[in-house]
């Protein structure tokens, strides 16, 4: 329609060499009159570049992935990549798959929040040559790029705000123990108690999946083992929002009853009443900061660091107060 060749045609739409006025003009009306729009994958498989970004995460129902996906598809935007979503369930087996179908769809790269330490992906990812970006679930010491948040810190604030408020007889509800992050943040907040001469037994930590349930289960638990317990820190925000029901199914309020922390700084922290005190985690930081070193591993460009550890800050919003004896 525009009278010119493939290649011309190709030139004026994306800018890649020079191309007269007059003849990107003719290109363009014919765009326009076509309603044209370019076949992202198609491109990508003739030039291997469709600058398309693969996120991978366990549970895109869960706020704390809900928000890895947003910062990560604006970053990818703001670099003009787009993202393709692949949601591994929580789940071994469809984690590979959805990492195999990722790569026939010629990504550029990955970004990987993988399910737990006995994850696959990263034997699959040495196979291929795809650039990739641990986030969030990375391992100590391990050979790939990765963007973390101090987690053996988070355990340290979470201590100290309720070791200052006077908290003695304290509970912890853990993430998974097979992701490391959740024994890292366990290790911080138990060692810095111990540093101030209180010691957490074992039947005061309590295991739970970061998700609603696991943390009211989890919570009531606690509360059979000791029923004079001042204080618990659930390690996500719905854990701690679970706890926070049973405590009101058991008549104790919070922070008067029972005070109450949680960890990830999401916005449904702040939906409570009083507003859910938290160990933050800085989301946006880590999705750009992972979309920036994965473009330049696309690149080929040197990266300033392999591994990235940003750190995590109180939230004192409100659910916790000094010990009132039961």
């Amino acid at each position: 329609m525009a009278g010119v060749s493939i290649a011309t045609a190709s030139r004026a739409i994306t800018g890649s060499l020079p191309v007269n006025e007059e003849t990107r003009g003719r290109v363009f009306a014919a765009v326009k009159k076509l309603r044209y729009k370019p076949n992202l994958i198609a491109r990508g498989m003739r030039k291997r570049s469709g600058r398309l970004i693969g996120l991978m995460v366990p549970k895109i129902m869960h706020e704390t992935f809900a928000s890895f996906i947003d910062h990560v598809e604006e970053a990818c935007l703001s670099h003009g990549f787009t993202m393709i979503l692949g949601n591994t369930r929580e789940d071994q087996e469809r984690e590979a798959e959805t990492l195999v179908r990722l790569i026939g769809l010629n990504v550029d790269g990955l970004i990987i929040s993988r399910i737990s330490d006995q994850s696959t992906v990263m034997g699959q990812l040495r196979e291929s040559d795809i650039p990739a970006v641990i986030i969030d679930r990375a391992l100590e010491r391990e050979d790939a790029e990765s963007v973390v948040v101090n987690n053996r810190l988070a355990g340290e604030l979470a201590a100290r705000h309720l070791l200052e408020h006077g908290h003695r007889l304290v509970a912890c509800i853990t993430g998974p123990q097979g992701i490391s992050l959740s024994r890292e943040r366990l290790a911080g907040f138990v060692e810095t108690f111990a540093a101030s001469g209180v010691s957490i037994p074992s039947h005061l930590i309590a295991e739970g999946d970061f998700g609603f349930e696991s943390g009211a289960q989890a919570a009531s638990m606690l509360l059979e083992r000791e029923s004079g317990l001042t204080a618990i820190w659930a390690q996500s925000d719905l854990m701690a929002i679970g706890a926070r029901r049973t405590l009101a199914m058991r008549g104790l309020s919070v922070p008067g009853d029972i005070s109450l922390l949680g960890m990830d700084g999401t916005q449904v922290a702040q939906m409570q009443e009083p507003a859910l005190s938290t160990i933050s985690q800085p989301f946006a930081e880590m999705c750009s900061c992972a979309v920036d070193m994965l473009i330049k591993k696309i690149k080929g460009e040197a990266l300033s660091t392999r591994q990235m550890v940003l750190e995590p800050k109180l939230i004192a919003s409100g659910t916790v107060a000094a010990p009132k004896s039961r």
